[in-house]
């Protein structure tokens, strides 16, 4: 037979126990430390230190988009609309078992649809350079990073 709830819940349930001891601990709430991220002008100082570097479209993407490493890195061609002005989280690359796997995202909001800021659409990100400079080594890039 299924038990459901806490181990404890259940030595209550067959009067094992008297109570549930562990309802008594007080757990604090976890503090989260919010990332605000880069602000305005040292964006513009990373684009304009990485504007010949051969992952400059990749760096125009992650700070305008604020897209995780692993989504950045799951992107095809397939997956962007540069006339729409779009581009498809439907995959990310992820570490699986000390090997890199494409994986589908865990939840339905990660899976979703992405408008390009204009950056992104006029010069930011183009195919010809992009396709070989990021699709071309994605695992490089990734372990470079972490």
């Amino acid at each position: 037979m299924p038990s459901s709830g806490t181990p404890w819940s259940a030595t209550v349930r067959e009067e094992i126990t008297a109570r549930n001891v562990a309802k008594l601990v007080k757990v604090p709430m976890p503090k989260h430390k919010v990332n605000r991220g880069l602000t305005v002008p040292q964006s513009h100082a990373v684009l304009k230190a990485a504007r010949d570097h051969r992952l400059y479209a990749l760096y125009v993407l992650a700070l305008c988009l604020g897209l995780r490493r692993g989504e950045l890195l799951g992107l095809r061609w397939t997956d962007i609309d540069l006339d729409a002005a779009k581009l498809e989280v439907v995959q990310s690359l992820q570490r699986v078992a000390g090997r890199l796997q494409f994986v589908r995202p865990k939840t339905s909001d990660s899976e979703r649809t992405v408008p390009l800021p204009p950056i992104c659409v006029r010069g930011g990100v183009e195919p010809s350079a992009f396709r070989f400079q990021v699709w071309q080594s994605p695992c490089r890039f990734l372990m470079s990073c972490g």
